[in-house]
């Protein structure tokens, strides 16, 4: 009974992970379609296109969380395994304590709070990077205000407040981190070429979808969806960055006009 419980659990878990793990790779594929500048609905992308999509945001999720794990880890052991009010009641100063351990807060709120306030000044451009850090933050604020009082708190279950606190938070850092891995590829100056039946066509390779290309051609700042039906192989273009790489790249290279290639 005990192993056939054990094996519902692990299937519950598994299906429960399936699931957020498709939701966070839509929301990683919009977000990083949304600073390309494309709509997800015009997008010919598959079920198979968002789950390779969890291929490039779940390792750095996972890692993220391991190092919280094992930050909190550390944090339990120092502090002997006592609670929060525990620790307040402990101290020969309880209301310093109390301040003071809440103290590196109100920094955070700060901090979250300060692209807001540099997105009214249009000269200022607040980073990718900073939104993403200070998104969640400010969502972690709003929840702590929405759940705040006695009340509200009394008729909420713990597994709706988790959920509700924790979710959204993850969500917007998916969201914005698709949003610079757009940002990234768009700022990439690797040309890739593919070589069709009767031409071939060259631009920035930013996605590669199951049927689809995803190409942003810079010259002409424009984007296409080059269906891979077409195409009997593509390859990058190497650039001389200096005399000694072209040598390089030339030897490694000659005959061919770039490195790697793949075929159809």
């Amino acid at each position: 009974m005990a192993l056939k419980d054990l094996t519902e659990s692990w299937a519950t878990l598994l299906s429960i992970f399936t699931a957020s793990a498709i939701v966070l790779s839509v929301t990683y594929d919009f977000g990083y379609l949304l600073f390309v500048g494309v709509s997800l609905s015009e997008v010919p992308t598959t079920l198979a296109d968002h789950v390779r999509s969890s291929l490039v945001w779940l390792p750095y999720l996972l890692i993220a969380m391991f190092i919280v794990f094992i930050y909190e880890l550390i944090n339990t052991r120092i502090e002997g395994g006592l609670t929060e009010e525990e620790i307040v009641q402990s101290s020969p100063f309880p209301r310093f304590t109390y301040w003071f351990r809440r103290s590196p807060l109100y920094l955070w709120a700060a901090l979250a709070l300060l692209p807001s306030t540099l997105f009214l000044f249009k000269d200022i451009v607040v980073p990718l990077k900073y939104w993403a850090i200070s998104t969640p933050c400010v969502w972690l604020i709003l929840h702590s205000w929405f759940f705040g009082h006695a009340r509200i708190q009394k008729r909420t279950t713990e597994e709706f407040y988790t959920l509700s606190k924790w979710v959204p938070g993850v969500m917007m850092i998916v969201f914005f981190f698709g949003a610079i891995s757009a940002e990234s590829s768009v700022k990439n100056e690797r040309q890739h070429t593919f070589e069709l039946q009767n031409e071939t066509v060259s631009g920035v390779l930013l996605r590669s979808y199951d049927k689809y290309f995803l190409l942003w051609k810079k010259d002409e700042d424009s984007y296409i969806f080059l269906p891979s039906s077409l195409v009997r192989r593509f390859y990058l273009e190497r650039k001389n960055e200096s005399n000694r790489e072209g040598r390089v790249s030339n030897q490694v290279n000659q005959g061919k006009p770039g490195h790697p290639i793949f075929t159809f």
